[in-house]
């Protein structure tokens, strides 16, 4: 499928890979999320410093929008798809059981 209709698939809560893709590898959009200033300096994702910066301002984090690629072992990271990714086609949706 082409990377527009990808989009509307991630939209849908659907899991997209493309064929340049290691096996196992997939992206997903992450939900949309808020995080109250209460729950930062609970939180393991966030380095010290960053909770001290956000607790002294009185912010929430809201999550918006995000890409994440997930690996076969587990690790998550932030997905940008290069210019090849988005004017080729090569997606597809995985299916949780495959």
């Amino acid at each position: 499928m082409k990377f527009s209709q990808a989009i509307e698939s991630l939209r849908a809560g659907k899991c997209i890979a493309h064929e340049d893709f290691e096996d196992y590898e997939f992206i997903v959009k992450q939900k949309t999320n808020n995080v109250s200033s209460e729950v930062i300096p609970k939180m393991n994702s966030l380095p010290d410093d960053a909770k001290k910066i956000l607790e002294f301002r009185g912010n929430s984090l809201c999550y918006r929008n995000q890409l994440i690629k997930v690996y076969p072992c587990g690790n998550i990271t932030s997905f940008i798809p290069t210019a090849e990714q988005l004017f080729s086609g090569g997606w597809f949706e995985v299916d949780a059981l495959e």
